[in-house]
């Protein structure tokens, strides 16, 4: 298969190129004409033996051609021809081969961002081989150059722990990888700039690898990582079976070439104690030699660009790190309340001098007025940065950007070494009545669901963002222990005592990779019990691991649930119900919370709710709401109960952050024989060929008459949801 393919090429480029080749042994003129064949061999020097070559002849008459050679185990490949190829002609060839090449003087090639231990893939490209003489049988050389350098990361450790290696990254502030374009017409190893490399963007690479950490340097093994010539700082992060850790890269790596620098790295065990005398183990890592010192042993400093949000979630902090084993500990958070991505980013623009910055390095919080967040920036090498919406907005995407970039452009000018993150907020307490809680209709689970959506959609794709701290998920999860919703002092911000304590475990968890459980601390005047601590550990851990979803507490108790929010459905509904043929034993009915006065317009108003605190229609008094579903809370399966007399428009969204088309607005439903009980399926999430995911009911009497309030008492009593029990 392999000579076919050389024939067939041999055959396109005499095609192609007459002007590069002339004819041997043509015999007399008019005669018959015997073709001799000619043979050219090629060695291959430093090819890749996993990787095919792509081959350009120099351009005579006709057109370049991007060919695919594999060569043989000898690195050697051959040609066989009717014609010599012409003295003077070249030769261009870069490994691995890719269709899409077309000009060998605009050569795409790549630095991969994920790569596999034993098995990187390293651009190519060769001197230009000129051929010498028409002469067959004879052998030429082709000489193939590196364009990359390799970082041979060595793991190891002076205590066996029996981890096993799974992935290495490096981030660096400056791009270290990625696709570039590459001219192989003048490469040449004796001029350097010929061979320089520009226009990747990358600033991340990860290495997945195996194999277990070495008792001491000499004794681990290689783990190489290709990256562009260079010299870079930056976070190399170690993932085992067991832990992740986090090393500083400080002095410059130096990568050349063709060449291979080592950096041999060690993970040290210490030991924490907690309050009681327990230990943690937790690990720490530094480099040996090769890529400078890493910052000294149990140092750790962290800035937050914040809000009231950022002091919930760092005043316990330092006490949680200090429990870690951390000694030098410096926390900074600059305040303004309130404060959105939007401000922050206006403040940066103008440097404004418009913070309460609190500092803590010793255990106790400190303030100062009239600071600005690029004083603050620049202050010290701080070592991890965060920054968060305001929490009306923290589910609303559209409030994200261009601020958000403002930001972190700012962020990484001035601290390129920090690690950067996004605090992600909670949801406010169920009982909460203020008017931002309206953002998403006055439901827990829905604003949750938001910030996760926005989080995920928003924030995670981002190369500037290397973290996020999902105190949202740790608090959502201990909801549902025994401890239940009573985490908020005031609805929307955290209680002195069980929600300050988990959203600063959730931060020392998240940033350090260590675990927090058995680690205790109680603020002044407080009582936390071993059971509550066991459920905020718990809480933390599930978030750690699924941070975008909620995991149910292993701690539920035996404490009575809390109140039901909301109405449940009068026995005449419930009537209705059975009636249809569905039995109480397998649905539970829904609370549902009605606004008097109050209807959902999606197409005008998107996902906030019209009342009479921002509306004035007439139409307020015809029409009560319920809250605002989304698939978790009306799931498929779900049965909709309507008395007669009665009727109701489910106003539908596709997203919190946009309005309904007018001519995909949902119609209404009035009760009349089968309409009275309907099911929930995928369809009917789907009206109108609409893929929806959110729904708030709009309750009229036949007719839409104006209602007093004893009217809207009544429409309470008309409409139900019956959820499939789990």
């Amino acid at each position: 298969m392999k000579r076919y393919i050389q024939l067939f090429w041999a055959a396109a480029l005499i095609a192609l190129l007459p002007g590069c080749c002339e004819k041997i042994n043509g015999g007399e003129e008019g005669g018959d004409v015997t073709p001799s064949e000619y043979h050219w061999h090629f060695k291959v020097d430093n090819a890749d033996p996993a990787q095919s070559l792509g081959i350009f002849l120099k351009e005579y008459e006709g057109a370049m051609t991007n060919t695919e050679i594999h060569p043989d185990g000898d690195a050697s490949f051959d040609i066989t021809t009717d014609y010599a190829l012409s003295t003077g002609g070249k030769f261009y060839a870069y490994s691995p081969y890719d269709a899409v090449n077309k000009d060998h003087k605009a050569l795409t090639l790549t630095i991969a961002e994920e790569q596999t231990a034993g098995a990187p893939v390293m651009p190519k490209v060769a001197v230009p081989l000129k051929f010498k003489d028409p002469t067959p049988d004879s052998t030429m050389t082709l000489q193939m150059l590196d364009l990359a350098g390799t970082l041979a990361v060595k793991v190891y450790s002076t205590q066996d722990a029996g981890e096993q290696l799974r992935s290495i990254s490096f981030t660096s502030p400056d791009p270290i990888a990625g696709s570039f374009t590459f001219n192989a017409k003048d490469a040449d190893p004796n001029q350097p700039s010929t061979l320089a490399l520009s226009g990747y963007e990358a600033r991340t690479v990860t290495l997945g690898c195996s194999g277990k950490i070495g008792t001491d340097a000499d004794a681990a093994a290689a783990q190489e990582m290709l990256l562009a010539p260079g010299s870079y700082t930056g976070t190399l992060t170690v993932t085992t079976d067991k832990d992740t850790y986090g090393i500083v890269v400080e002095e410059p790596v130096t990568l050349t070439r063709g060449s291979v620098t080592v950096l041999p790295v060690r993970i040290a065990p210490k030991v924490a104690q907690d309050d009681n005398g327990n230990t943690e183990g937790f690990e720490g890592g530094e480099l040996e030699t090769g890529g400078g010192e890493a910052k000294p042993e149990g140092s750790i400093s962290i800035l937050a660009i914040g809000n009231s949000f950022s002091i919930d979630g760092m005043q316990y902090l330092w006490n949680i790190l200090s429990r870690l084993g951390y000694t030098d500990i410096y926390l900074g958070n600059l305040y303004i309340a309130g404060c959105t991505l939007e401000t922050h980013a206006a403040n940066v623009t103008g440097n404004l001098k418009a913070y309460r910055y609190y500092t803590n390095g010793t255990g106790d919080w400190t303030s100062v007025y009239d600071h600005s967040s690029i004083t603050a920036l620049k202050e010290r090498d701080w070592d991890y940065i965060t920054v968060q919406q305001a929490s009306k907005f923290s589910g609303k995407p559209e409030t994200y950007e261009p601020y958000l970039s403002t930001v972190l452009a700012e962020v990484v000018t001035d601290c390129p070494r920090a690690r950067r993150g996004w605090h992600q907020t909670w949801a406010y307490a169920g009982d909460y009545s203020g008017a931002n809680f309206r953002n998403y209709g006055n439901d827990q689970a829905t604003m949750y669901n938001a910030i996760v959506s926005t989080v995920q959609s928003t924030v995670v794709p981002r190369n500037d963002i290397d973290f996020v701290i999902p105190v949202g998920t740790a608090i959502q999860n201990l909801r549902t222990s025994f401890i239940g919703d009573h985490l908020n002092r005031d609805g929307t911000h955290l209680s002195y005592d069980l929600g300050r304590v988990t959203a600063a475990m959730m931060w020392a968890r998240q940033i350090t990779g260590k675990s927090v459980s058995g680690i205790k601390f109680t603020p002044p005047g407080y009582t936390i019990s071993d059971e509550q601590f066991a459920a905020i550990w718990d809480a933390v851990d599930n978030a750690y691991n699924k941070p975008f979803q909620v995991t149910k507490s292993a701690y539920p108790g035996t404490e009575p649930e809390p109140p039901v929010e909301g109405t449940l459905p009068t026995d005449e509904l419930k009537a209705i119900f059975t009636g249809a043929g569905y039995s109480l034993d397998s649905y539970e009915p829904v609370a549902i919370q009605f606004s008097h006065f109050a209807y959902w317009n999606t197409v005008n108003n998107g996902s906030t709710l019209q009342t009479t605190s921002n509306q004035t229609s007439a139409n307020l008094k015809k029409f009560s709401a319920t809250q605002l579903f989304d698939k978790t809370t009306l799931p498929v399966g779900s049965v909709i109960v309507l008395k007669d007399g009665y009727q109701y428009r489910p106003d539908s969204l596709t997203s919190l952050s946009e309005k309904t088309a007018s001519s995909s607005r949902r119609g209404n439903v009035t009760a009349s024989g089968a309409n009275s009980v309907v099911v929930v399926d995928e369809a009917w999430w789907n009206d109108k060929g609409v893929a929806w995911n959110f729904c708030g009911f709009n309750l009229a009497k036949n007719g839409v008459s104006d209602l007093d309030e004893a009217g809207h008492t009544e429409l309470e009593g008309v409409f139900a949801i019956f959820k499939p029990k789990n």
